[in-house]
């Protein structure tokens, strides 16, 4: 990890509850809070590099005040406390896990060379620039310090962009098998080679970045990278990859949970050996984004991972279709499915499902229509039995009556699910008015079911009874 040594002087602060106090013998004019703790310090060697803090005590002075608030500056205390370090000339070290709020800070309290000659602002640039984005595992580290309060002003200072192009070319270098004619080697161990000034991470194969963007960088920053990588024409499969090693990583319930140990419940999952606890809203919402980063090129995508997302899609309530399906290619993928062994949750998701094509909405509730009008035929024969069964007994002690009423009241739940279905049959042919031209009707409902005008072939395969007429019935229906 890069690292940069500043000051020589050694330390000169120590803290007493929550205050700092500086022992260089000499008694502090100025106290500094930042937000729980209290800095007793000097105003020379604060005020000769930061402008910002001039600028604030030049205005104390004239109401003989000593004390300053810096509630909001970046990093709080402990950012604070390397920036007073630095103005006294103490040594402190700069990393890739704090060169972000160093940087921010010292653009927060102004420390520019107009205060001084190889002032912080000067210094965290030439860090940032000439080691932490030079290298791999750095620039990681640096994002990941990227804390939702420090975002925007790292945004603003372009520390972010930075960090996210500076991994892109690394990926897209390990992508190509030559660069400039140049061949980049992948060992079998991992090394870091150095070239044209840019270090660059080897191992064997060329997706060792899958694991490291997927495991340290929060998904707004990975999405920003993945496509910056497509951006510079890495190919539409490697890209697929990644994002496929990405959702696995980030979403429990897409699999990988069944090997690490998880816990579900309605509104969430616990995953992993400490037990982190993921909601199922944050899993929905990174489902539907995850699904739109895939990339819009057939065949690059693998169908296993795809009916995972399919799964989960289910269990989190989630879309699974592709944004960028068009409706003849959702029609195909709807092809698959058999109407006729849908659940009855399946049918009624699928009635609801304004993302499904209309044929397959009509042809899951014509199945289900069929299928409570046989349920209702079935009941009326149990009943006409249970009541010649009963003929002559006593009811009561027999149980015939309570038999009876409870085939009646099954049946009377049946007819109002088949008038339901009736009512949205007739919505749906309402809707298809609209869509199709009166001349094309006939023949988009023989396509639906699979039938020519002069064919009696039933919609469920065969030639059986009621069949037949149930489904010209509809067809004469849709005509008049």
């Amino acid at each position: 990890m890069a690292c940069m040594k500043l000051g020589s002087k050694s330390e000169v602060f120590h803290l007493s509850g929550h205050t700092w106090v500086c022992s260089t013998g000499l008694k502090p004019d100025v106290v500094i809070q930042v937000q729980d703790q209290t800095f007793h310090l000097h105003k020379f060697p604060l005020l000769s590099r930061s402008g910002y803090l001039e600028a604030l005590f030049s205005k104390a002075s004239e109401t003989a005040s000593h004390h300053a608030q810096l509630h909001d500056i970046p990093g709080g205390p402990d950012t604070f406390l390397h920036v007073a370090n630095f103005c006294y000339g103490v040594r402190i070290e700069v990393t890739a896990e704090n060169i972000v709020t160093l940087r921010c800070a010292a653009e927060y309290l102004q420390m520019s060379e107009n205060y001084g000659n190889a002032n912080l602002i000067y210094l965290t640039e030439s860090f940032l620039n000439d080691d932490v984005c030079t290298n791999w595992e750095d620039s990681i580290r640096a994002l990941e310090s990227c804390e939702k309060k420090l975002l925007t002003i790292a945004e603003e200072l372009g520390i972010v962009s930075r960090c996210i192009s500076s991994l892109a070319v690394k990926a897209s270098y390990a992508e190509d098998k030559s660069l400039f004619n140049w061949p980049i080697s992948a060992p079998e161990t991992t090394t870091t080679t150095l070239w044209n000034g840019i270090q660059t991470k080897s191992t064997s194969g060329s997706n060792w970045w899958f694991n490291d963007v997927s495991s340290f960088l929060d998904f707004p920053i990975y999405k920003r990278f993945i496509q910056t990588v497509a951006s510079r024409g890495v190919k539409a499969d490697v890209i697929a990859a990644s994002v496929t090693h990405y959702a696995k990583r980030n979403l429990p319930l897409l699999g990988c949970s069944r090997h690490c140990g998880s816990s579900s419940s309605e509104e969430g999952t616990n995953y992993g050996h400490d037990d982190i606890y993921y909601s199922h809203d944050d899993q929905r919402s990174l489902l539907e984004e995850i699904v739109e980063l895939l990339p819009s090129e057939k065949c690059v995508t693998s169908t296993r991972f795809l009916l995972r997302l399919l799964r989960t899609s289910m269990v989190l309530h989630a879309s699974a279709a592709h944004p960028w399906l068009t409706e003849y290619e959702r029609e195909q993928l709807c092809l698959l499915m058999n109407c006729q062994k849908l659940s009855l949750e399946a049918c009624t998701h699928a009635a609801q499902n304004e993302r499904l094509p209309v044929r397959v909405i009509v042809q899951v509730l014509f199945f289900e229509q069929m299928r409570l009008r046989t349920s209702i035929a079935e009941l009326d024969m149990d009943t006409n039995s249970s009541n010649e069964e009963t003929t002559g007994k006593n009811p009561e002690l027999e149980g015939g009556s309570k038999t009876k009423g409870n085939a009646k009241m099954g049946i009377k739940e049946m007819k109002e699910r088949v008038y339901e279905l009736e009512k949205e049959c007739t919505s749906m042919k309402q809707d298809l008015y609209k869509l199709v031209k009166p001349k094309e009707e006939r023949n988009f409902f023989s396509k639906i079911f699979g039938l020519k005008c002069k064919t009696k072939t039933s919609p469920c395969g065969g030639k059986g009874e009621g069949g037949e007429e149930d489904t010209l019935l509809m067809i004469r229906e849709t005509k008049n």
